[in-house]
Formats: C-alpha cells, structure tokens, sequence
C-alpha cells in the first residue's frame, strides 16, 4: 500500500514539474517573440555556419508608387517573399520554402508591429526585424534585387 501511495506521489511532482518545464519554455518563446532582432544581429546570424533564420519579406512585390518600396527593388538575400504574409500572394516557387515552425524574421519596410503581428498569426517563431528594411539598407548590408528565385539545390554559397 505505502509503495502505491509513493509511486502516485513521484508521478504527481513529475507530472507537476513537467507541466512547469512546458510553460516555461512557452513563456520563453513568446519572450523571444516580443523582442525585435536588429539588422546587425540578423548579420551576423546569417554570416555564421549552420541554420540560419527563415527571412520573410512582408512587402509587396512590387512597388505601386513612389513612396513604397518593394521586395524586386531590395531585399535580404535568401529572404523569401510573401506579401502582407498572406500565402497565397507569395511566387508558387517560394510558397514551397516557407516553414511556418522554424525561427523566422519578418521583414516590413519600417519593422511596423501591425505586419508582425499578421505574420505571428502564421509562424510559430516569428521576430520582427527592428526598424525593417530600411534600417537593414541604412547599416549597408548586402542587398540583392529582382524577382524571387528559389535558392539552387547542392551546397552552400552565397554572398553572406
């Protein structure tokens, strides 16, 4: 008898502590969320060796006026477009790329919250990048332009 009560006892602070260990990770990610990634931190990120973030460009394709600037004029090499994060208005070869569990930066063109939080709706991990595209192109990182290409099977390269 007093071996069941011990065993049902082990369980519960078991159980109980794996609950703990659950939410804590869940506060941890939602911690991380919250926090913007700045264009020299992404830099760096992408310079290393190994997995890199998945880079989501939030803006249009294209740029409809004078003001607005678009994915085909600037963009993060390697980011992946998909406008407004709405799947559907992504290229179909980059609709195929897009990973909705893995780390990613969301790219806008001032980092505004409204098109992160649209994204964190669809992606598990999603940062915003601080101050957008436009801070990435004031710190001078390197840019590519043109319309999307999915990346060439085989490995690495790149300019980063």
């Amino acid at each position: 008898m007093r071996t069941t009560i011990e065993r049902i006892i082990y369980l519960l602070v078991i159980a109980t502590l794996g609950g703990m260990v659950i939410q804590a990770g869940n506060l941890h990610s939602a911690l991380e969320n919250a926090v913007p990634v700045t264009p020299k931190e992404l830099y760096a990120q992408l310079k290393k060796k190994g997995r890199k973030p998945q880079i989501i460009d939030a803006r249009a394709l294209k740029s409809v006026g004078d003001d607005d600037e678009a994915f085909e004029e600037s963009h993060i090499p390697g980011a992946i477009p998909m406008p407004g994060c709405a799947m559907i208005k992504a290229p179909v070869a980059a609709q195929a790329m897009i990973q909705v569990g893995v780390p990613t930066i969301i790219v806008s063109q001032q980092g505004d919250e409204k098109t992160l939080t649209a994204c964190q709706a669809k992606f598990s991990r999603a940062r915003n990048l601080a101050g957008g595209m436009a801070a990435w192109e004031d710190a001078d990182y390197p840019e590519e332009d043109g319309e999307y290409l999915p990346p060439k099977m085989g490995g690495g390269g790149g300019c980063l």
